[in-house]
């Protein structure tokens, strides 16, 4: 799900990953190939689902980063997804040996939506919420997991680390000198 939100950037300026349907698309490709229990999506994106997932991407985002901040999240998160999945009906499907739940939309428009709330649901209710971490790069905007035994992990990759020293390294030598 940090997939998803991490699809929008602050680099010089924000960026957005998803600016067309096949972006949506190809991500949605490459999330599945990470997670093989994600559903297949019968028919097309389209512009209406790329404009229906960017809302809760962006509430997510923000609710997020209140998390972060503030160890809860608040209610509008909870709205956004209660809304969402409002418009789902629970089925009961055969995984190999067990049943399990599932969410299935009336439209084939709004199943990749049903399924990022879905996500975004069972991230809200893990006990990886409170593990959410901003990389402390500031020139980044990723947010990650920390899955370290002391949850201590400050930046989302060794290239951002190195930036940040770099960067620090170089501002005490200018002070310096």
């Amino acid at each position: 799900m940090l997939d998803f939100v991490n699809t929008t950037l602050a680099l010089k300026g924000p960026v957005d990953l998803l600016e067309t349907p096949a972006d949506l698309m190809e991500w949605w490709g490459s999330a599945r190939e990470m997670y093989p229990a994600l559903p297949n999506l019968s028919g097309a994106i389209t512009a209406h689902t790329l404009e229906r997932a960017k809302g809760p991407r962006s509430v997510l985002r923000t609710e997020l980063g209140h998390a972060i901040e503030h160890g809860n999240l608040s209610d509008a998160l909870l709205f956004e997804l209660n809304a969402i999945l409002h418009e789902a009906r629970p089925y009961v499907a055969r995984e190999r040996d067990r049943a399990s739940v599932k969410l299935a939309a009336d439209h084939p428009d709004q199943q990749l939506v049903v399924e990022l709330a879905r996500l975004a649901a069972h991230l809200a209710g893990s006990n990886e919420i409170s593990r959410i971490h901003s990389c402390e790069n500031s020139r980044c905007s990723v947010l990650f997991v920390d899955r370290t035994k002391n949850a201590a992990r400050r930046w989302c990759s060794t290239l951002c680390f190195d930036q940040t020293r770099a960067r620090k390294r170089r501002l005490r030598r200018a002070s310096s000198a």
